[in-house]
């Protein structure tokens, strides 16, 4: 998931380097660092964004000044995400820096070996690990090199190059990398290596560039150099060598290691465009992936599946990749066709959504070409020992190309001298490279984590080889063949339609079914591996649980975990020859766990070829995704399918907010109106006196924590005629307007991390206790001031009825003010305008920036509703003064009304609206930060939408479906 990209050139670096991250931020990251060149090494590396460290190179100028440079987004896995443990990693000096994507498996006993002889090491990572020991290398002190090769090495490594000091390095190291070095003392030199981790070379003019993605090099040159396995490259300015470690290895201390020659070094030129890796005009790159799924898919049947212009009833298919071998990778004179025609067995090797595509294939290749198939984790094949026979063909899908499990599962059927054939997205990728033949997909860069097109276009490429295969081995007739392919030809514009009437549609499903946390999938025969593919994408996108099961297979003890709010979506089609066994188990399913009538969901879609409908079924599983409705990303992650009983506590649970927080603040009351009617008669018991013994108490009694806080309050409360126990009942008075926020956070439908809530609750208390204070103090003060004959308590309504309403707009104006502020061009802070967002994880120190920020609103707030106050004040006092005066004569009536009864009402509104925005603001900031594979969801009902054109449903179930805009109505009308 790490990005590396590295630059050499005439242009300054650290700008190339940040742009480059930037374009790499799609593949996940948690910390990103840059290396200049200069004396030492000039590194800078942050936790976080990659927007934290553009801000943290803006300020260090020209510290970080140079033409040559390294930069690295990393994601943890030796370490936790630190400043320190970002990359690049550096030797003490800073004269050797390194970034590395992979892992390092023999870590743990070369860092021993080093630390005994003294180095020290700051970071947890293995990347740390390959600085010194180059840095060991370079000064011949490895007295326990690992085997009897670098053994008799050793005394040649005196005066090596650094290209052979590193490859020597490399050599040791066991697991799988992708690295770039750069050195103090070399200033016109970059090594970079790979060993299961790709990195391709941009070859540009007078300047070169290293990246793990060719994302990175687009923009800067479509000329690139893929290395290969174990291939390590030395660049400069003025040009680059590539060799493999082991030749290096072996000419050590003769000078002679050779690199490839032009002819075995070839530079190829990228099929990308800029546009294609941007998000034109989409919210984000998955919903233009969805999107763009009809041209791929037309792409990828583009020149392999056409009418002759003499006979237009007739279709033909043509493969070039399996009509022709590679040079050199056929003996006998036949074709991969041929061979494949005649294998035995056909085994396919992948992982993730690429073995769903494989199961898909499996189907396909027994139904239409008669041959035996077998589907495989590369993950699982490559480490025991499978019986794969010459006769065999081995089928691995990839989209990168680069999967390391599938390479390794290639390697053993070469061994075997079986068959192998590659489905590949990226042009020249280590499969393409490594098989015997094979089909490129043409569906573009797929810059979305979850796989959405690639998977579609998988589909689409398999059924095509199915098809070949199929009349190849004589199992399809002339006419079937035709009827095959004129339906397949028809699928992408089947889907360009259907997905636009999907957009609105699961945007409808996506706004209710959000409530579970588990879903189970299901579906038989060929859509069985739909199925898995849609809880792959719910667990991937959502982290939402989800499992996909057979059909049949879920009364066999997954029956257990459907409960409430744990929906089961099912895949079907009425073609299929299960589809009543599926529509049986649907309604017992009804039966056993919902209420009366459930509402269904149904998915539908336009006619098309029989064969070719499950490509469409996975459309519902990718489309509720890309809805964010501006209501939060977790949220509408959790698009579920809902009987009515779950319909029902929805509609509820709408209510349950309002019912915990009158609740509660019921409670404050009751605390509260004991408090005050516990006040004890003394010498003066006027609504003043009353007015400050209850500031005081308030005051106290939010912070009175031992004997001390205790004597304290009983000597002011005495003063005011308030017995000393007071203080706790207001202490639990205001808990329990506390305690309504928990209630809030519990019935939120996005909830918030505890910290998180703590330190949106923090801002609110904070705030309500300065409002307090200064309210108390301004009642006081307009009552000895104003020339306007209002009491204390009067007043203290006037202000705290103004923070309650007009205040609360004028907070909002403010904070607006203040982002604005942080946005402009003088200031150039975006960072500081995120209000309710705190980052990832939770950081104290912006929580504390963020409460100084409101506490300074508060007071801006106070000033100007103090001038209003001051400003209007004859006004203020006849309508206080009208709606208060005939409890004059009731003082302790008057300080209910005042204290508990009116704050009650407003502080209902005031806390519950402040603690909506600032969520929803959180929400907002998460949005414009979140990574690509959280910007989406999954919905939760897959079958068939109802468009107005299609037929009615089957007659059984007539009674108990609902069409999505008879379920809007009902919901409307509810």
């Amino acid at each position: 998931m790490c990005g590396i990209f590295a630059y050499i050139g005439n242009r300054e670096a650290a700008s190339l380097l940040i742009t480059a991250l930037k374009r790499l931020e799609y593949r996940g990251y948690d910390s990103a660092g840059i290396g200049i060149h200069g004396v030492p090494l000039k590194v800078r590396k942050k936790a976080g964004k990659v927007s934290n460290l553009e801000e943290d190179v803006a300020h260090a100028g020209t510290q970080v000044s140079g033409t040559l440079g390294i930069a690295h987004t990393r994601w943890a896995t030796h370490g936790k995400p630190t400043d320190c443990n970002a990359h690049p990693q550096t030797t003490a000096e800073s004269s050797i820096a390194v970034v590395h994507n992979g892992v390092i498996e023999n870590y743990a006993a070369l860092k021993e070996q080093l630390s005994s002889k003294g180095y020290k090491f700051v970071s947890q990572t293995d990347t740390e690990l390959l600085a010194h020991l180059v840095q060991d290398m370079q000064a011949v002190r490895w007295p326990n090199l690992r085997d009897c090769l670098l053994q008799d090495l050793k005394k040649q490594m005196e005066g090596a190059t650094y290209t052979e000091v590193v490859a020597t390095a490399l050599r040791l190291c066991e697991g799988a990398y992708g690295v770039a070095f750069i050195f103090q003392d070399e200033p016109d030199l970059i090594i970079g290596a790979r060993k299961g981790s790709p990195l391709i070379l941009g070859v540009g003019h007078g300047e070169h560039m290293l990246a793990s993605d060719a994302s990175a090099i687009i923009e800067h040159t479509k000329d690139v150099v893929y290395l290969r396995e174990g291939e390590l490259v030395e660049i400069r300015r003025s040009g680059f060598k590539v060799s493999e470690l082991q030749k290096i290895v072996s000419g050590l201390g003769k000078n002679s290691w050779s690199p490839r020659k032009d002819g075995e070094n070839p530079i190829v030129r990228l099929e990308l465009s800029l546009e294609q890796i941007e998000k034109g005009g989409f919210k984000h790159f998955m919903l233009k992936e969805i999107m763009d799924q009809p041209n791929a898919m037309r792409n990828a049947l583009r020149g392999r599946i056409y009418q002759p212009v003499d006979m237009p009833e007739k279709w033909e298919i043509k493969l070039g990749g399996l009509e022709k071998a590679k040079e050199g990778r056929s003996s006998d004179g036949t074709s991969p066709l041929e061979r494949m025609a005649n294998s035995s067995r056909l085994i396919f090797a992948a992982c993730g959504t690429s073995w769903h595509s494989s199961l898909i294939a499996k189907y396909a290749f027994e139904k239409l070409a008669g041959v035996t198939a077998e589907v495989e984790y590369a993950s699982e094949f490559r480490y025991r020992k499978p019986l794969i026979c010459k006769s065999d063909c081995l089928i691995a899908i990839s989209q990168s190309g680069e999967t390391a499990d599938t390479l390794e599962a290639i390697k053993m059927a070469k061994h075997y001298q079986a068959l192998t054939i590659g489905v590949v997205n990226v042009v020249g990728s280590s499969i393409a490279r490594e098989t015997d033949a094979g089909m490129y997909l043409h569906a573009g860069p797929e810059i979305g984590v979850a796989s959405t097109k690639a998977f579609t276009c998988q589909v689409v490429a398999l059924l095509l080889m199915a098809l070949r295969l199929g009349k190849q081995r004589g199992v399809l007739s002339e006419t079937m063949l035709n009827s095959y392919c004129a339906a397949l030809n028809s699928v992408p514009d089947s889907i360009e339609r259907w997905l636009s009437a999907l957009t609105d549609q699961t945007r409808v499903v996506s706004k209710y079914f959000r409530l579970a946390t588990n879903a189970i999938f299901s579906g038989m025969g060929i859509h069985y591996p739909v199925a898995l593919e849609g809880a792959l994408k719910l667990k991937e996108i959502s982290y939402i649980h989800a499992e996909g099961f057979p059909a049949s297979e879920i009364r066999h003890g997954s029956i257990t975990l459907v409960r409430n709010f744990v929906p089961v979506i099912c895949v079907a089609m009425r073609s299929d020859p299960a589809y009543e066994d599926m529509k049986q188990m649907v309604k017992d399913f009804r039966d056993s766990f919902c209420e009366g009538k459930s509402p269904v969901c149904l998915f539908r879609y336009r006619k098309i070829g029989k064969p070719f409908r499950d490509q469409l079924q996975i459309e519902p599983l990718h489309m509720p995704e890309s809805h964010d409705g501006g209501t939060g990303v977790r949220l509408l992650l959790r698009q579920k399918q809902m009987t009515k009983a779950t319909a029902e506590r929805e509609a509820v649970m709408a209510l349950v907010p309002v019912l915990f927080n009158s609740a509660f603040h019921c409670c404050a009351l009751a605390c509260q109106f004991w408090n005050i009617m516990s006040i004890t008669p003394a010498r003066s018991c006027e609504p003043r006196s009353n007015l400050v013994a209850f500031a005081c108490l308030v005051f106290l009694g939010t912070v009175s924590r031992d004997g001390v806080n205790r004597r304290m309050g009983s000597y002011v409360w005495s003063t005011g005629g308030v017995p000393s126990d007071g203080g706790y009942k207001s202490f639990w008075g205001l808990s329990a307007r506390l305690v309504s926020l928990v209630g809030k956070r519990f019935t939120d439908k996005v909830r918030r991390p505890w910290k998180v809530w703590f330190f949106d609750t923090a801002k609110q208390g904070t705030q309500a206790l300065m409002n307090h204070i200064i309210n108390i103090g301004l009642s006081m003060g307009f009552g000895e001031w104003l020339s306007v004959d209002a009491d204390p308590c009067n007043w203290y309504w006037i202000n705290m009825s103004l923070d309650c309403t007009l205040g609360v707009g004028i907070m909002f104006l403010l904070l607006r003010l203040l982002q604005c502020v942080y946005r402009s061009k003088l200031v150039a802070r975006p960072e500081l305008a995120r209000c309710g967002h705190y980052g990832d994880p939770p950081d104290f120190k912006i929580f504390l920036r963020q409460l100084l920020d409101w506490q300074a609103l508060v007071f801006v707030q106070k000033l100007m509703l103090a001038a209003l106050v001051i400003n209007f004040r004859a006004s203020m006092a006849l309508i206080s003064t009208a709606l208060l005066g005939w409890l004059d004569d009731f003082p302790r009536a008057k300080l209910v009304v005042v204290m508990v009864l009116m704050p009650l009402i407003l502080n209902v509104f005031a806390l519950w609206t402040a603690d909506s925005f600032l969520q929803a603001k959180a929400n907002d900031c998460d949005e414009v930060q979140v990574r690509e594979s959280l910007v989406a969801g999954i919905p939760a009902v897959v079958g068939r939408d109802v468009p107005a054109f299609h037929a009615q449903a089957d007659e059984d179930l007539e009674d108990s479906i609902m069409s999505f805009q008879e379920w809007k109505r009902s919901r409307r009308q509810a």
